[in-house]
């Protein structure tokens, strides 16, 4: 099992052995309080009003991201983030902007609406202050 962690106790362990997966579901139940499951399975009736014309259920990875820190009206605290990718180096690349976001201190995030423009919308106004930029 591979013992690295980036020097951070709260990081992910690493490695593709399946120990190291024990270890990722071990650091779960500790950092967040949560059992995973991948055995479960729902019931097609169970189902209703979530999704129509069931067949099954396909089986993709998951991973583990963060600890992705909130401060929002609903959500406050470290998190930790199951995705489900078939993209190789995604869950690492969320680790890493998670944390540089965390360490520079500078980030924040509010929902503007309730739409989806098809593109982002970002807007920096702590970076401007912090760099004295003005909007030109």
């Amino acid at each position: 099992m591979s013992g690295a962690n980036n020097g951070r106790n709260s990081s992910i362990p690493r490695g593709y052995h399946p120990e190291d997966t024990k270890a990722r579901k071990e650091w779960v139940k500790k950092y967040a309080n949560i059992d995973l499951d991948d055995n479960l399975r729902d019931e097609s009736v169970d189902l209703k009003g979530i999704i129509e014309n069931h067949v099954g259920f396909l089986n993709l990875p998951m991973a583990v991201v963060g600890p992705l820190l909130l401060d929002g009206k609903y959500a406050q605290g470290e998190f930790c983030v199951p995705i489900c990718t078939v993209e190789g180096t995604l869950a690492m690349s969320m680790n890493r902007g998670m944390y540089a976001t965390r360490a520079s201190g500078v980030s924040g995030s509010a929902m503007y609406g309730r739409k989806f423009p098809g593109h982002p919308f970002l807007h920096f106004q702590i970076l401007t202050k912090l760099l004295g930029l003005t909007a030109g």
